[in-house]
Order: C-alpha cells, then sequence, then structure tokens
C-alpha cells in the first residue's frame, strides 16, 4: 500500500508535523547538551 499523502492538505500537514519534530529535537539537544542528537 502506498503512504504516500493524497491531496495538498495532507501534504502540508505531514511537513508541518515533520518540522515540528525537528525543531522539538533541536531543542531537546540543546537542554541535554547532547551534540549526537543534534546531528540527528
Amino acid at each position: 500500500m502506498d503512504d504516500r499523502p493524497r491531496n495538498l492538505r495532507e501534504m502540508l500537514a505531514e511537513a508541518k508535523d515533520t518540522s515540528e519534530l525537528m525543531v522539538d529535537l533541536a531543542y531537546a539537544s540543546l537542554y541535554f547538551g547532547d551534540p549526537d542528537m543534534a546531528e540527528e
């Protein structure tokens, strides 16, 4: 089965979720002082 989004709204929602996850990961790496996490 194909997991690709079917329309623009789903694509934008997926991009938003991904960017939020990236920002959360960046803040966590600063909070914990973990350079390996920052590289992720």
